[in-house]
């Protein structure tokens, strides 16, 4: 069957796991599409049973850190706003280090096959994800969770490493953020990272990619001017119309 016959919460699903995260698990998919349903995790279950039934997502079990609490952004900055001061960042780095304090556990999640990533035009294959990476890609995704609940238009906009070419292969100490908050004209409103055990230096270098250095990276080693990676990122920094860029 035709990717586009399924019924708009499973392409949905599929789109989030192959383009704007790399997994979910039950309880986030649950939350993002079937909150309003009478038995939000059965639902869930149905519908990534049909997708996996499809060979479109695949299940698995991963050892992660369990989900931290992540009401509110660490940091966020818009380029009308100065470097935040080396105490700031010194904060910052301290609760980034010091939350991961409990052990990892068996976690069931669920990534897009082969298959669904070339359905969506994935730059890199959605289900790749390491098994030392999925503490960090279970948290991108909760952050993505929270967006899709709270702030629907701008997690319509959301897009992961998977929707762009990895910029880190071609171009030399070049970064990939987490997400992308991207407008109509494909020009990034926001970037949004996800901290892991992030020192000062760490936090500082990602903040000058944010505020010029991506874009003068990508002026210097893209040829064509008009292509998706030279809009991606402005001279002044990344804009946003309306919030704050922000690292969690």
């Amino acid at each position: 069957m035709h990717i586009w016959n399924w019924a708009p919460t499973e392409r949905a699903i599929l789109r989030a796991v192959a383009l704007q995260v790399r997994l979910m698990t039950l309880d986030q998919i649950a939350r993002v599409w079937f909150a309003n349903t009478p038995v939000p995790h059965q639902f869930a279950e149905q519908a990534v049973c049909r997708l996996e039934e499809a060979g479109l997502l695949r299940r698995e079990t991963v050892e992660a850190h369990p989900l931290l609490s992540l009401e509110d952004a660490l940091l966020a900055w818009t380029p009308t706003e100065g470097m935040p001061s080396e105490e700031v960042l010194q904060d910052i780095s301290q609760i980034a280090i010091g939350r991961w304090r409990l052990a990892e556990r068996a976690v069931e999640i669920f990534v897009a096959t082969r298959d669904a990533s070339h359905l969506f035009g994935a730059f890199h294959n959605a289900s790749s994800s390491k098994h030392c990476e999925a503490t960090h890609d279970l948290h991108v995704a909760e952050v993505f969770v929270r967006y899709a609940v709270g702030e629907p238009t701008c997690a319509a906009k959301w897009l992961g490493e998977a929707a762009f070419p990895k910029l880190g292969f071609e171009i030399h100490r070049m970064k990939d953020p987490d997400a992308f908050i991207v407008d109509e004209a494909g020009s990034i409103r926001r970037v949004v990272e996800f901290a892991g055990k992030y020192d000062v230096k760490h936090l500082e270098d990602f903040h000058h990619h944010c505020s010029g250095r991506a874009c003068d990276r990508i002026a210097r080693s893209v040829q064509n001017a008009d292509g998706i990676l030279a809009k991606l990122y402005s001279p002044s920094g990344t804009e946003c119309a309306h919030r704050r860029g922000k690292v969690r």
